[in-house]
């Protein structure tokens, strides 16, 4: 039986994407710095704090007027409308955090919002039921693969993990690993490298510096085997991949979405262009 391995576009066979929390004043350092790397990142914003810090003096959060632009070529994700204990509300009042957190960002940025991230990490069975009912098809928590830190695709998008957070000791060592090795020489990974970390841009003042983060970005940044995708990015092209369909001895594959997707077989990449089928 064939084995493909997806790929991420132009055969790419690494992907980097990164997630940031509750939209305070250092994300406008932190998006330049990303902006200078060519990097891009998932801004996760409790609107309500926004929408308070509008008209303010030097206030904490980025007022709501700067969200569009600020955020430009970046991707912005929900985060609840007040920040809540989601798990600690009852399903009614989850859907008004949802729906008023997701309403009031697009009315300010005229844009789709579909991502969300767990404020503290708390979730349960009626928060993912509320993120079903409100059109938000990825939530990602606060966990980073605290045992083994991989470099794996999220099976289930609504409780999504990363590799690792911003302040992680083996932040470095993961970006060697990364860097260095080869997926395609793995035959029985089902998809190459996906290097995810997420944070908060407060914690560069607290508990991190710039000059770490900064290092960081320059290291993984400006590689030909990297895609650097936002959150949202990634899940679009993994659910087209996921759509393709194969014959039953896997040799023709159709590709019905809008995305050219990226495969390898025995550690050749190849494309099945949007819309067409391919014989191998």
């Amino acid at each position: 039986m064939k084995h493909y391995m997806m790929l991420y576009p132009q055969g790419k066979t690494k992907a980097l994407t990164l997630s940031f929390d509750d939209a305070c004043k250092n994300d406008r350092p932190l998006v330049a710095l990303f902006n200078k790397y060519g990097l891009k990142s998932s801004f996760n914003v409790s609107s309500c704090n926004c929408v308070k810090a509008e008209g303010q003096t030097d206030p904490w959060n980025i007022p709501i007027s700067e969200i569009k632009d600020l955020y430009k070529g970046h991707e912005i994700a929900c985060h609840g409308y007040t920040h809540p204990h989601l798990d600690r509300l009852p399903l009614e009042a989850m859907n008004y955090e949802l729906y008023k957190d997701r309403l009031t960002l697009e009315e300010y940025t005229g844009d789709i919002i579909k991502g969300f991230v767990y404020p503290y990490g708390n979730y349960n069975n009626d928060t993912i039921t509320a993120l079903k009912i409100n059109g938000l098809v990825y939530a990602r928590t606060c966990i980073g693969f605290p045992k083994n830190h991989e470099f794996d695709v999220p099976e289930n998008w609504l409780e999504m993990d990363t590799t690792c957070h911003q302040s992680d000791s083996r932040l470095f060592d993961l970006a060697e690993r990364f860097i260095n090795e080869n997926p395609l020489t793995n035959h029985h990974r089902k998809a190459g490298y996906l290097f995810s970390v997420w944070g908060h841009s407060y914690e560069f003042d607290s508990t991190e510096n710039w000059e770490r983060i900064e290092s960081f970005c320059k290291k993984v940044s400006g590689r030909e085997d990297v895609w650097y995708p936002t959150t949202i990015e990634l899940y679009s092209y993994v659910k087209a991949y996921k759509s393709l369909t194969y014959s039953i001895d896997m040799n023709v594959i159709s590709n019905p979405s809008a995305y050219d997707i990226w495969l390898a077989k025995d550690g050749v990449p190849f494309a099945v262009p949007a819309g067409k089928t391919v014989k191998i």
